[in-house]
């Protein structure tokens, strides 16, 4: 037997004993599940929104160039109004806004929340957030909340579609009568 064949034969034969070592190594595991839970439902489940939402605000109001804040939880809002100084220029304060939501957006109310930098807007929120201890009705508080979000997002026009040339009623065909409709058809397909 040559060298080339005895090398053959080792190959193979090394080949087999590697695979057949760890036979086992791509199969499921035998051992148990090691059980895991999401942190972020269970930190929600433990505080009430009026804790969230002092949490929220004392998150907020360590931000620099943040002279106060206010936050309502209410369901699935969160709305975070800061007041800050009025002599700021715009880009100013939308950096600032921007800072706030990035120190609130790892706490599970903080994730999804606005962020308001308006006098008037913050006010209401004190007002909202008092009415929400003193126990009001769930729906006029929803209501309130629902017209601050609007007055922050812009309304749009629904998307119009160019109306299609093809689908288009023929005006001439309506005022003719059905022996011109025919004779317009059939013109039509002679020519195409």
């Amino acid at each position: 037997m040559d060298y080339k064949g005895l090398n053959i034969m080792m190959f193979i034969i090394l080949f087999l004993a590697g695979c057949m070592s760890q036979q086992n190594q791509g199969g499921p595991s035998l051992e148990e599940p090691t059980p895991i839970s999401d942190s972020e439902i269970e930190q929600s489940n433990e505080h009430s929104n009026q804790q969230a939402a002092k949490r929220l605000s004392q998150l907020a109001s360590d931000v620099p160039n943040v002279q106060d804040a206010t936050a309502v939880v209410f369901g699935s809002y969160t709305i975070v109004g800061v007041d800050v100084d009025g002599d700021l220029d715009r880009s100013r304060v939308g950096t600032i806004k921007y800072s706030v939501a990035e120190a609130i957006k790892h706490d599970p109310f903080g994730h999804y929340a606005f962020v308001i930098a308006d006098a008037d807007i913050t006010d209401r929120l004190r007002k909202m957030n008092e009415r929400i201890r003193q126990g009001h009705a769930d729906e006029a508080i929803l209501d309130e909340i629902s017209n601050l979000v609007a007055r922050f997002i812009p309304e749009t026009p629904p998307k119009e579609t160019a109306p299609n040339p093809n689908n288009r009623p023929n005006e001439d065909n309506q005022e003719q009568g059905p022996v011109e409709n025919i004779r317009n058809d059939q013109s039509k397909e002679e020519t195409e």
